[in-house]
């Protein structure tokens, strides 16, 4: 048996530049040992993961941040396919995902804290796609936005419950949408 070789975002590009996608794949699996070629990739960058992505495998970058197994496995032990490889992402990934119709994951992948500070594009693109709650609940993990247009997105789309809730964390809304506001204060969870 070999011994286990850790990789990181050089290696991992240099393989995808070459091609050799699926080795990269094959690295951010959980494995048991198979051979004498082991190595598993640690601490990949977004680059790899737009890369990744821009190649076809978004769902093995969230199926790895997020360690789900496959398919083909659900029936089968309890053990995940993946394991997180990646370091903490960046908004060009969320956005990516999101562009691919993959916001499921990527609430969950904010919501467990796998990115860096998001950007607003990214949460105008997850209200585009109803999941205001999202940011709303998730403020903190956003960098640069205006708290007045992420609130009234969320209050034209029906959501102002969830602005009402967690009105701390909002800064610099109007007094009028304070006022408006007051109207979701009694309504049950």
């Amino acid at each position: 048996n070999g011994s286990l070789k850790k990789l990181g975002s050089d290696a991992a590009t240099k393989l995808i530049d070459a091609g050799d996608i699926e080795a990269v794949i094959a690295g951010m699996k959980d494995f048991r040992q198979s051979g004498s070629k082991l190595y598993k990739f640690y601490e990949l960058s977004s680059d790899v993961a737009e890369k990744l992505i821009d190649a076809g495998y978004a769902s093995n970058v969230t199926s790895s941040v997020l360690g789900l197994r496959s398919r083909r496995k659900k029936d089968e032990d309890e053990r995940s396919d993946y394991f997180n490889a990646f370091e903490k992402l960046n908004s060009n990934v969320a956005n990516k995902l999101l562009d691919l119709k993959k916001e499921e994951s990527v609430t969950k992948m904010i919501a467990g804290g796998y990115f860096q500070l998001l950007d607003a594009s990214t949460a105008d693109k997850l209200i585009d796609v109803g999941q205001e709650e999202c940011v709303v609940w998730n403020l903190n993990k956003f960098s640069g936005l205006n708290h007045s247009h992420i609130a009234d997105r969320t209050i034209e789309s029906g959501k102002g419950f969830d602005v009402q809730k967690n009105i701390d964390t909002f800064q610099g809304l109007s007094l009028e949408t304070i006022e408006y506001l007051k109207n979701f204060a009694n309504k049950p969870d």
